[in-house]
């Protein structure tokens, strides 16, 4: 019924005719347009009426459907082509083959707007990306295709949680997860849930974090490889978060070892990561250095510098801790380089802790107080509670420790600030 409704579209658009023009006593314009779009109530006499009026014959007919075939199979692998390119990193390529995707009335024409939208993404036109995805969510529901529904809802959440719009990322992956059948896994459920735990995670919701980890573990539905391995970086930070420091080690050790069989370059770089932020926590300073070093392997192909400004942050501390101090400032150097290109401001202050405690360690206390005050600023700046209340802490104690005239003004600003986290927890 779709496919005839799309080519009584066809011969009518290619005649120059609006649904007005075709419509008499006996075919109403909404009856044409229902057609049109397939909607399998409308009546076969109704149909066979407006073939007669545009003078199409059963042979006609059966000769469009067969060209109409070879045409869709012909659009469905340039947008094969499309997307393959995109998931290996060259969406300049893909652009040919999106350059005429096919009209909201065509079967594929929601895949063609999420392929639109993802090159948008990689373009960073937000503007354009975000219409062509909630386009491709209207036909969808218009269709009443529950797999293109879910999959619409699965881009947009992939889009907002890009654009750090937590709760519009939320939504649509929880949208999609309330829309999948509950009994079915595989791997779009996987990848849904995986988004929504992620977004819980950088909103530091962490108690429905790891029940959505659990969630997702126990059923299985840890969808393809590439996130399956995210799902062990996910769980072992979790663990990790709670104090769970042997289980978390555990998991990264299995996740490194999946990472290993897939040559996945990101997922190692992430699990080491991992690995070394669980082994400082520890204290092994050792292999914290081993695991942050093998993650740096992967510096030219990691473009995230809120992750690499992370690995040297680590580094820094565990030469601070090794007393290597000239191999500390450079490390933590480098971390400022990278955090200031961050959109979050979160790292920035991060490394200018840590050079601050570093300087500390080395006795430079005019130093490592000008970076806890730098800290401090970047914090209030940016409202980041908890990294304000570090960076005042740390002022505090060196400034009693060295008796200066600002500690008392410091530490009733310390007093009030930890009353206003206590009052917003």
């Amino acid at each position: 019924m779709h496919e005839v409704g799309e080519l009584i579209r066809k011969v009518r658009k290619e005649r120059g005719l609006r649904l007005e023009d075709l419509a008499d006593t006996n075919i109403s314009p909404a009856t044409i347009s229902n057609i049109e779009r397939g909607l399998p109530h409308v009546n076969t006499q109704k149909i066979d009426y407006l073939l007669t009026k545009l003078n199409v014959s059963m042979t006609d007919l059966q000769q469009m459907m067969a060209n109409n075939q070879s045409e869709q199979e012909e659009i469905a692998h340039r947008l094969i082509a499309a997307e393959t390119l995109i998931d290996l990193g060259y969406p300049h390529l893909a652009e040919e083959w999106v350059e005429h995707t096919p009209d909201d009335q065509h079967p594929l024409a929601v895949k063609g707007y999420h392929i639109k939208g993802r090159l948008a993404m990689e373009r960073t036109d937000w503007k354009k990306g975000e219409r062509w995805l909630h386009q491709a969510l209207r036909l969808a529901k218009e269709d009443s295709d529950t797999n293109q529904i879910i999959q619409s809802h699965l881009e947009l959440a992939r889009f907002y949680f890009r654009l750090s719009e937590w709760s519009q990322s939320l939504h649509h992956a929880d949208s999609g997860l309330e829309v999948h059948p509950p009994e079915e896994d595989g791997e779009i459920r996987g990848e849904l849930l995986l988004l929504r735990a992620l977004t819980l995670e950088v909103t530091n919701r962490r108690a429905e974090c790891l029940q959505t980890v659990r969630q997702a573990w126990e059923s299985g539905s840890l969808g393809s490889p590439s996130t399956q391995l995210e799902w062990y970086r996910l769980h072992g930070e979790i663990m990790r978060y709670t104090g769970l420091l042997e289980e978390a080690g555990r998991i990264a050790a299995e996740g490194l070892q999946l990472a290993h069989r897939y040559r996945d370059r990101q997922a190692l770089f992430r699990l080491w990561a991992l690995s070394g932020k669980i082994q400082m926590d520890q204290r092994n300073w050792l292999q914290a250095e081993i695991s942050l070093r093998t993650a740096l392997a992967w510096e030219s192909v990691i473009s995230d510098p809120k992750r690499m400004a992370s690995i040297h942050i680590g580094l820094g501390q565990t030469y601070t801790e090794l007393n290597r101090h000239e191999d500390a400032r450079l490390w933590l150097h480098k971390a400022v380089e990278y955090s200031s290109s961050c959109d979050d401001p979160r790292p920035l202050a991060q490394a200018l802790l840590a050079l601050g405690d570093h300087y500390w360690a080395r006795g430079d206390h005019q130093q490592a107080a000008s970076q806890y005050q730098s800290a401090l600023e970047r914090s209030q700046e940016h409202q980041l509670l908890q990294l304000e209340h570090d960076a005042l802490f740390h002022l505090v104690q060196l400034q009693e420790q060295l008796g200066d005239e600002q500690f008392a003004h410091n530490m009733r600003q310390l007093y009030e600030l930890q009353k206003k986290m206590r009052n917003g927890s």
